[in-house]
């Protein structure tokens, strides 16, 4: 029966992770790494994906890295902060149970306000009515420009356009913190009965974006002969000069006079309309005719028509703009404004631009004018092309058609779009264990097409790998240099996996990632170790070959050759080491027949070598003790035991000797007597025994007279006769007719 220990998928970090977003104009796929999800099971218990709470701006993608996974946050659609300032996702991590068991994260996303928005006033054209000798510092109007961004980038500052008149910065005052115009100088309605301003409001984001409140200005032309006035006014001929025919003129260099012999008006000096009158509407000049005797005035009203004469110029030959990368299609850029004196159809008709991808010319009529903008069409990139330089043509309705050029460089100014990228998604790189503290391992290396402080790449690891690698590894912020700090083993751990990121500097920085897998490669550091996981201390001398007497086991840390073990019994005895099924596991057994009587003790040195370079070896020695079996029997010296006894022993004296020893130990080696064939028996189980023939001599005393056996005496006593036959053997003795055996 399998019992499932219950477990809870969980991410490192439970709190709300937040992500500030800046989302600029063209930036798709903007990837933000979440935390990683942990899951203790493995195989197909463990992490098989992760989900996203559905929405319109985000995905979750994931990187599958060996037998990890790791979350990106990804954009898909921008964002806009004006719409919604704040997403709340849950980010959800599913293994591969069956059932399935989760872990969430609450994921917040902050949106960051970027200048996307230009100020905007409540309408492009105001008119006002003042009194002319209005006193100076008189407040007039208040302009009022709102923008949607929020913080600086809507807070707004007014200024006057840069292509008004120079008199108008005499006579009025643009207040640039409260919109409030004020006059300055003398307001003459005899000098001139209109005025045009040019306003300009811009928000304080890098870079700042304008609105305009436009206002316009105004032109004029020449002739040659008029006609006979002294006809049309019924005068004779013949009397002009007697009666002092002539046009009276307040100036010294009169435009107009007369012919005295004809009567007909003439140019007298070079016309130029646009010298006489301004503006688009009927040049007329009222001549004074005096004749004399009698006085007569007449009053001659002469149109001035025009003539394309002039070309349509610009204020200034060269126009400069800088505009963010990020800047949205559609923004609007005032163009100056180019002037043309001539009237009617030969005042400017139209704007023309080079061709290009990017930009387009539109033009606003506000009454007689034509006010050009150049409006942005296609979102511009800086890191393809930082600098366009384009042609700006104002051309007249004249035939032919006369014309003025501008000179138009559009700077691209650098947003942060682009996050730092690095060569590759994952390095594999393999460094030896115990190298040096301080020792530099590998040069991270990412690019960032920005330029500036959007450009420039800070490194550092990621905030959710393990405590561990902290303490081993560290990465210069600065270089990418990644060095050892701690000490690196193998047998701890033979591979490490880095999460590196790079962020760029900029106010609101963008961030790539990479993988770095360090594998460790082993040193032979390690000696094997002998683990005696049984032994017999003390072994009977009666086993038989073969005889397991010890378990051992050799390992070492290390991996590979330097892992590799050659053991082996080092000393001179009658024991082997036998492998067993399992590698470097072996048995201790006898190769031979023990004999304690021999040795009764073994000192066994087991040698233990590794195959690495240099190798390294381990001794461990067991000490075996052999116990006795009762494998000796008693023995004597000698064999038979011959002594020699003097006959008249008094009974219980000591006559002799007898001793046996035995080879083996305790009561093995206890020895009983038996007589009088003499046993020598031990106390063995079962009892040993050896027995020995004594033979007894009895030396002969003279205690007895002679006596005469044959014949009888004549009593026919045989007393104290000792009768003794012929054939008997030597060392028998007969005692008062009795035989006595000893």
């Amino acid at each position: 029966m399998v019992i499932e220990r219950p477990t809870r998928r969980r991410f490192c970090s439970w709190i709300a992770f937040h992500l500030a977003l800046l989302l600029f104009v063209g930036i798709r796929a903007l990837r933000f790494q979440l935390h990683t999800a942990r899951d203790p099971d493995a195989g197909i218990n463990s992490i098989r994906t992760y989900t996203l709470t559905s929405n319109e701006h985000f995905e979750v993608d994931i990187r599958q890295s060996d037998e990890d996974k790791i979350p990106f946050l990804v954009l898909k659609k921008s964002l806009d902060r004006e719409q919604k300032d704040k997403h709340t996702l849950l980010v959800t991590a599913v293994d591969g149970g069956k059932p399935p068991r989760s872990g969430t994260l609450n994921v917040s996303i902050i949106v960051l306000d970027s200048n996307d928005n230009s100020p905007i006033f409540s309408q492009e054209i105001y008119q006002i009515e003042i009194q002319e000798n209005v006193p100076v510092g008189t407040s007039i109007f208040q302009m009022n420009a709102t923008d949607s961004d929020e913080g600086t980038n809507s807070e707004i500052e007014y200024s006057l356009g840069k292509i008004v008149k120079t008199k108008v910065y005499d006579i009025f005052e643009l207040d640039k913190l409260t919109g409030e115009i004020r006059v300055k100088g003398v307001v003459d309605y005899e000098e001139n009965d209109v005025y045009k301003l040019d306003i300009e409001a811009s928000d304080k984001g890098t870079p700042p974006l304008t609105g305009e409140y436009v206002n316009d200005n105004k032109e004029v032309q020449e002739g040659t002969v008029v006609g006979n006035v002294a006809k049309d006014l019924g005068l004779e001929i013949t009397s002009l000069i007697a009666r002092r025919f002539r046009v009276v003129s307040g100036s010294k260099d009169a435009i107009f006079e007369v012919n005295q012999n004809n009567g007909a008006l003439y140019v007298h000096q070079h016309i130029d309309r646009e010298e006489l009158c301004q503006g688009s509407g009927a040049c007329l000049m009222e001549l004074k005719i005096l004749v004399e005797t009698p006085l007569e005035i007449h009053y001659v009203v002469v149109e001035i028509t025009d003539v394309n004469d002039h070309s349509p110029s610009f204020p200034e030959r060269e126009q400069r703009f800088e505009i963010a990368e990020h800047t949205l299609p559609g923004r609007r850029f005032q163009l100056h404004t180019a002037r043309d004196p001539d009237a009617g159809i030969n005042s400017i008709r139209t704007y023309t631009l080079t061709s290009n991808e990017h930009f387009e010319v539109d033009i606003r009529q506000s009454d007689e004018d034509k006010i050009p903008f150049l409006v942005l069409k296609k979102s511009l990139d800086r890191e393809q092309k930082d600098k366009h330089t384009l042609l700006v043509t104002a051309v007249d309705g004249g035939k032919p058609p006369r014309s003025g050029t501008l000179n138009v460089s559009i700077i691209v100014l650098d947003s942060n779009d682009n996050r730092p990228i690095f060569s590759q998604e994952i390095y594999q790189l393999e460094i030896y264990e115990n190298a040096p503290i301080g020792t530099s391992i590998f040069q991270m290396n990412a690019t960032d097409s920005d330029e500036g402080t959007n450009g420039i790449v800070e490194y550092s690891l990621g905030k959710t790998l393990r405590r561990k690698i902290y303490d081993i590894f560290e990465l210069d912020k600065l270089t990418g240099e990644i060095r050892i700090k701690g000490v690196v083993d193998y047998e701890e751990n033979d591979v490490y996996k880095l999460d590196v990121e790079a962020s760029d500097k900029a106010t609101l920085p963008l961030t790539g990632e990479c993988r770095v897998i360090i594998k460790i490669i082993d040193v032979n550091d390690n000696p094997p170790e002998i683990e005696v996981t049984s032994l017999s201390n003390t072994v009977s001398e009666d086993l038989k070959p073969g005889t397991v007497i010890s378990l051992i086991s050799v390992a070492d840390k290390d991996s590979g050759a330097n892992g590799k073990m050659i053991t082996s019994i080092t000393s001179d005895v009658p024991f082997e080491l036998k492998p067993s099924y399992k590698e470097n596991i072996y048995s201790v057994v006898t190769k031979g027949f023990l004999d304690r009587e021999e040795v009764s003790h073994y000192e066994i040195t087991i040698k233990a070598t590794d195959c690495g370079e240099p190798p390294l070896s381990t001794f461990k020695t067991l000490s075996i003790q052999i116990s006795d079996v009762n494998d000796n029997s008693p023995h004597f010296d000698q064999t038979p035991l011959e002594f020699y006894l003097v006959e008249n022993n008094i009974p219980g004296n000591f006559i002799f000797s007898v001793s046996a020893t035995d080879n083996d130990l305790n009561d093995n080696a206890a020895i009983s007597y038996h007589i009088f064939q003499v046993v020598a028996t031990d106390s063995g189980t079962p009892s040993l025994s050896s027995n020995v023939t004594v033979n007894v001599f009895i030396l002969d005393q003279n205690d007895n007279a002679p006596v005469i056996l044959y014949p009888v005496s004549s009593n026919g006593s045989a007393e104290g006769v000792e009768e003794i036959p012929r054939n008997v053997n030597a060392g028998h003795l007969q005692m008062g007719g009795t035989r006595a055996g000893f």
